[in-house]
């Protein structure tokens, strides 16, 4: 005759089976896609590409106006770059511009005008 100890054990193990059974995330027999296969999707409207592994950057929090918002955003689907590259872009452009350039004796800004 079981014990209460036997009934107890057996219940968890019946449970157990069940929670393996249901489990949703196990692939079961599923086979792994074909990686090579798959194209690249293509990317939603509205959504920026992220800027790729690079550098150390800082970062640093700004607030653009709606329409400068709007401009990168077309920039970004037009030239197929980042808003990260862009903003840089730009900002050399601008600091070339005005001739702002890093002092090399201590890595301040100077205006070599």
């Amino acid at each position: 005759m079981p014990t209460f100890l036997d009934d107890a054990l057996g219940e968890d193990k019946r449970k157990a089976a069940k929670r393996r059974e249901a489990d949703p995330a196990d692939p079961g027999n599923a086979q792994e896609p074909d990686w090579d296969s798959i194209g690249k999707p293509p990317r939603p409207a509205g959504r920026r590409v992220g800027r790729p592994k690079g550098p150390e950057r800082v970062p640093i929090t700004v607030r653009i106006l709606p329409q400068t918002n709007s401009l990168l955003t077309k920039a970004v689907e037009e030239l197929e770059m980042n808003p990260q590259s862009i903003v840089e872009e730009a900002l050399m452009a601008y600091f070339k511009r005005n001739k702002i350039q890093l002092d090399p004796a201590d890595g301040e800004p100077s205006n070599a005008a």
